[in-house]
Formats: structure tokens, sequence, C-alpha cells
């Protein structure tokens, strides 16, 4: 990957990366150059900027930059021919897993040029991470109430709203000849609604509306259902009107509560235009609302079609354009998809109605046995002027709602297609493996802490911690222990013999873990620290341990079987396994394929502390979920054995 020369940065004259860690492609350096000649021994204390670029460049031997703070929408720093012992600070390094903050300003990205960076180190020191939220979509497309609960790590949602189109009418005589204005229904209205906050775990009620129904003159047709998300004054897409006879016909409304997001928007339904009681026969069904305009009215014979929705709205139906029909039939009004807004429907001659941003069109009226009904979502149901055109006129489409979240995703149309969901994945990073060994014949006058650094690691890893520690001529077993900011898994502790103590824990690294962090272990003859160090492919959100089993053993361990049940889990799921024994270079593990084993041996044959065995060992599961059996067996006596996993979100 080629790059600018920034020396103290961990860049190489070659122009390769050293020890950013970008995540990038290709960056070009910039022909041009600005503020050069700072010889000697200047330095540049706190540089501001207001634009998008500094440059500078022939900052020669001791020549030092101690901050540098983009402003007004600065993204990018260029420090160019940096020789020499030069060196660049950076200004309030923060927590890993949020933005970095340089100066006073909050970056919301960090590129090299154009190409956009995830994470930046200098040396082990993470100075800017952006992580990136999991994006996913969930639609709700049957009429119904429901209830959706928030994933974990989202925090924030985008939703749209489309209520159910209005039934179309029918005159319940079988005269050929008459051509009531028995008009379809109005289409559904259209709302949407960004960023609202949601918090993970919580549920929020979703109400899909459904089509009204047809009915005959001396019943009615009904109104199609409101479809809204969490209330009826959050985002509402509200349910077009039924068909009446030569009646003008509103389209179905929208409520949006624009307080509770960053922006909102929506249209009306598609109304129903009548103009004679006779002449023209039945109107057909309203569009359903649009993303940024309504959708289109549904009109009888006077008109060549029904009219063109907008913003992305349907078309509304019309009047079949068959001779034999054309005075009798009127056609659904177009639906309107829930991806995002597109092309509005455009009026038919057909008399059909044709569907916007994607929704459904309608067919043709240009037979009795044609199906009126409104186009999905939210299209208006055509109508019949008598039942000799058959005994139903159309059907309102129904409702929809759908949910969309993660970064850079936003109705109208901005990423709002269905996007694949990205699962995190674990990739093994290293091992640290450190261990103490009291010396002497008496070794209880000799017992020590063992303190072991978390350097071998990178920032956002999650570290596994195995603390085994043995006291051998102590009545009681060491106390638990569990390192400041880790998280623990479990404990166990065994008499026979020797007395053992297990302690497992997990935790995130941070920058300051990797610079200086470090675990200890108390008192003990012989102590073991055995770190197991994961890389997520994306920020992890929490980590749950399950299953945690330990068993004591002390030579009963022959044919035991101890499963890791992760029934229920979603993946990627770490299961690790642990066996010690009272035999050196014995322990195994069996019954489970690992990824991975370690064997860790201890040679202390002194005092009453004997040569020990013991084996960690792991299994990732990114992708799919399967139950895990381990069966050990007796290799000597005073054995112990613990197995677990964690589920990582």
């Amino acid at each position: 990957m080629a790059v600018a020369r920034v020396s103290a940065l961990g860049f190489s004259d070659t122009l390769t990366v050293t020890a950013l860690g970008f995540t990038d492609d290709t960056y070009t350096p910039p022909a041009s150059v600005l503020l050069s000649g700072l010889n000697s021994t200047a330095g540049i204390g706190a540089v501001s900027a207001s634009g998008n670029i500094i440059a500078l460049s022939g900052l020669n031997t001791t020549a030092s930059i101690t901050n540098v703070t983009p402003q007004g929408g600065a993204f990018l720093v260029n420090i160019l021919g940096v020789n020499s012992t030069a060196s660049a600070g950076v200004a309030s390094p923060v927590t890993p897993m949020t933005n970095i903050k340089v100066g006073s300003t909050t970056l919301d990205a960090l590129r090299v040029e154009n190409t956009y960076i995830e994470r930046a180190y200098v040396g082990p020191v993470l100075v800017w991470y952006k992580p990136q939220e999991l994006g996913g979509q969930v639609a709700f497309t049957t009429p119904g109430t429901y209830s959706w609960t928030a994933p974990a790590g989202v925090t924030s949602v985008c939703v749209v709203c489309v209520g159910g189109g209005g039934g179309g009418m029918y005159y319940s005589n079988s005269s050929s000849s008459w051509q009531y204005a028995m008009n379809g229904g109005s289409g559904g209205g259209l709302a949407w609604l960004n960023d609202y906050a949601v918090t993970p775990g919580n549920s929020y009620t979703v109400v899909v509306g459904a089509g009204g129904d047809d009915g005959p003159y001396s019943v009615s047709s009904t109104a199609g259902g409101d479809s809204y998300f969490a209330t009826t004054s959050t985002c509402r897409g509200g349910g077009g009107l039924p068909g009446r006879y030569n009646q003008d016909i509103a389209g179905g409304t929208y409520t949006v509560n624009a307080l509770l997001g960053t922006s909102s928007g929506g249209g009306n339904g598609g109304g129903v235009d009548s103009r004679s009681y006779y002449n023209y026969g039945p109107a057909g069904g309203g569009g359903a609302g649009g993303y940024s305009g309504d959708g289109g009215d549904g009109r009888d014979n006077y008109f060549s079609s029904g009219e063109d929705g907008s913003g992305g709205g349907g078309a509304g139906g019309g009047a079949s354009n068959n001779s034999t029909y054309e005075n009798h039939i009127s056609g659904g009004g177009g639906g309107v998809g829930i991806l995002g807004e597109g092309a509005s429907g455009v009026g038919q001659s057909d008399g059909s109605g044709q569907g916007g941003s994607g929704g459904a069109s309608t067919a043709a009226p240009t037979n009795v046995a044609g199906v009126l009904d409104g186009g999905l979502y939210g299209g208006g149901g055509g109508g019949k002027s008598s039942s000799y055109w058959g005994s139903h006129a159309g059907q309102g489409g129904g409702g929809a709602v759908r949910i969309i979240w993660g970064e850079g995703r936003a109705f109208p149309s901005t990423n709002t297609g269905d996007v694949a969901v990205t699962a995190m994945a674990l990739l093994f990073n290293t091992r640290t493996y450190d261990e103490y060994i009291a010396s002497g014949p008496s070794f209880d006058t000799n017992t020590a802490t063992l303190t072991t650094s978390l350097s071998a690691g990178s920032v956002g890893d999650l570290a596994i911690l195995w603390e085994r520690r043995i006291t051998a001529h102590y009545s009681s077993q060491p106390a638990s222990n569990t390192n400041s900011g880790w998280t623990s898994i479990g404990t166990g502790v065994t008499d026979a013999l020797n007395e053992f103590r297990h302690d497992f824990s997990y935790k995130i690294m941070t920058s300051s873990d990797i610079s200086s962090g470090s675990i200890t272990s108390g008192q003990a003859e012989v102590i073991q620290h055995t770190i197991l160090f994961f890389t997520p492919s994306k920020a992890i959100t929490y980590v749950t341990p399950y299953g945690y089993t330990y068993d004591s053993g002390a030579g009963t361990l022959s044919s035991q079987t101890q499963s890791i049940t992760t029934s229920g889990a979603s993946a990627p799921v770490i299961h690790i396994g642990v066996k010690t024994t009272h035999n050196a270079e014995a322990a195994t593990l069996g019954g489970a394929t690992y990824d991975a084993t370690y064997y860790e041996g201890i040679d202390a044959v002194s005092g009453g502390t004997q040569d020990d065995g013991a084996r960690i060992g792991y299994i990732l599961q990114n992708t799919t979920l399967s139950d895990v059996t381990t069966t050990y067996t007796d290799e000597g006596n005073n054995q112990q054995a613990a197995t677990f996993h964690l589920k990582v979100v």
C-alpha cells in the first residue's frame, strides 16, 4: 500500500505502511507542497486547519509537531518529507471502540486522500478507530400487530410505513347497460422517519394495516387499515378510504413526528376523481403515496388514464380501454415499494395502475373475471358499475412496515435497499504463556506473584485468560483471582494431593492494555498464565459466557463427558476446553475436534509439587453452531477439566 512518508508515524522510506494498521487501498501523494524550509531545531506547536488539507513539507533535523487539530470539516493532514528525529504527536487518544478525539474535534471519517481508514495506530497506541455498525433490516408485510425487538448494538433505526388501500365498490344489479360511478378506493399514505432512537433488547409495536374489502352499493366497501411503528403519532401511513358512488374520495394521509428523528417525510395516497354519476362509469383506485409526493388519483372514462404518481408513489387506476368494458370496469391503483424511493408510477391507457418505487402494478380491467385489486403496497381497489361484470370489485392492497438500521442508511433513498447482514467473525491472533515455579525444598517459603504483560494482543482483541495456581503445602487453595477490568467466566478448585485453583476471565483489549497493561496472580508456589487473543471482524458490543463446567476429577475422569451446549446462541461462538493432570506430557483433550490445542507442562518435582501437564484448546464457530462434547480420559491422578463457551456480538 503506497503512502506518503511520515517517518514518525511508522511509514518507511519505500512508501509502505509499517505500523499504522490501515485497512485502505492506495494513496497517491499530492504533487504540490506548502510551508517548506523549516530547518534545524524548528518546532511547530498546535496546528489548526479550517480547510480540507494541511500540507507541511521539508521539516528537517529535530523538527516536531505536537498537535494537529482538523477543524471545520478537515479530512486530511499531510506531513510530507519529515526527516531525522522528527515526531508528530496526536492529542487525546481515547478508549477504543469510539471515535478518536483530535483536539476538540470528533472525526466522523479519517481519509488518506479519497481512501477511508478504519483504524490508525502510532506504534502500539490506537489513535483513531471508527467502529462499523452492523446493518440489517426487517419487513412486516402481513396485516397484523407485531412486537419487534431491537437487536444488540442497534441504537437507532429508520422506518417506512404504508397504509392499506381502500376497497372498491360495485352495484349489485345484473344489468349490462348500466354505467353507474361505483368507484374504486383511494390509496394508502406513506410515512418515513430516520434515526429514531431505540434501546437494544427493548420491544416496539409494529402494526400493518390490511387492504379494505370491496362491497356492493347497498352495504359499502371498507377503508384500508393504518400501518405504524411504535405509536400512531410516531410514524404512520394512513389507510385509504373506501370507494363510494359518485363521490370524489381523498387519499390516505400520513403522520410523522419529526422531533423523534433527524429527518422525515412521506406522501398521501391518491384519491378518486369521479366526473359523473353515470356517463363515464366507475373511477379506478388511487395509487399509494410516495416518499416525497402523493399517489396518483384513480379516474373514470372521462380521462385517458389514471393520474401519474409523484415522489415515488403509485399511479392511479383508470377505466378499461376495451370498448366492451370501458364504462363498466376500472383498474386498481398502483402500489409502492418499501426499499426506498424510486421512479413514480405512470398512468396507463389500458386502465392499469403502475406501481411506484418498485411497488406492484395492477392488471388491466379487460374482462369479467379480471382482478381489480390494488397493488402492493397500499393501492386502492378498482370499481364496477354492476354485478353483471362480476360479483366483486377490487380489494385494497395491503400495507407494510419496514425497519432498517446501520451506518450510512436513510430514507428516502440512501442505501435503503436490503443489505446482506455481515456476521461478526473471530480469528485467532496469538497465545501468551507465562509460568512461575518456586525453587527449593520448602516451597511454602518461596511463593510469589506472577505478572504478565498484555502487549502480545491487539487493540479490540477478545482476550481469554486462564490462571492456574498450585499451593501444595497449604491447607487450602489460593483465593479466587480476577484482575481489574476483567470479567470472570468461572473458577474451580481441588484438594486432592495438591491444592489447585483455576480462574477463567475475559477482556476486550484497549490501547493502554497493549502499551502498558498486565495481569497479576496472587501468591502461589506454581503459577501459569495462558492468554488466548482473538481478533474480531467488527467492534465487539458484548460478550456472554455460557456453560461453564468444572470437575476436580482426582483420578476419576475416565470416560467422563462434558458437553458445551450452544442451542439458541448466535455465531460467533468460542468453545474452550481445558484439561490438567498430575502426569507431565500426558494431558489431552478428547471427543471433539479442536482448532488448536496448547500443551503446558510443569517440571517441578520438588517439595511435594510433582510434574503436571495441562492443555487448553479452542474451537471457533463463526457461521454455524453445533453443540460440542468433550470426553476426558484418566491420564493420572489429580485431574481437573473445565469447559465453557463465549457468545460474541
